[in-house]
């Protein structure tokens, strides 16, 4: 997932789903589910940044988070942060955009995934 790459979200989930579906068929014999576990909350972050870096402006930040139901004063704070893209998808943005908003646009959970192959 190139971060600057302006795509939309829904093309970016588009081209991860298959790859997903494709890992986990490949690797499905293996006992795998801690690691799993760890990319897909590695690509949850990654999603999140990506998302952080499409709204580019303070403001647009502010009112899409806003948006999300976060309080003015949070929304006003991490849209002002210095942090980094990456420090912000892990901290702030993790509680806004969940795992299951991001499951609700489409993206496919490596565990899940794992577990509907694995079971047979």
């Amino acid at each position: 997932t190139i971060r600057s790459k302006s795509i939309s979200m829904e093309s970016r989930i588009a081209k991860i789903n298959p790859v997903i579906r494709g890992w986990v068929n490949y690797f499905r014999i293996c006992e795998m589910k801690t690691v799993l576990r760890t990319i897909d909350k590695w690509l949850r972050v990654r999603i999140r940044m990506c998302i952080w870096k499409q709204w580019k402006t303070i403001r647009k930040r502010r009112r899409a988070l806003m948006k999300l139901g976060a309080p003015r004063w949070l929304a006003e704070g991490l849209s002002n942060s210095r942090k980094g893209c990456m420090a912000i998808a892990k901290g702030g943005l993790g509680s806004l955009i969940s795992a299951k908003i991001l499951k609700l646009k489409g993206l496919l959970s490596l565990t899940d995934h794992y577990q509907e192959v694995h079971s047979y």
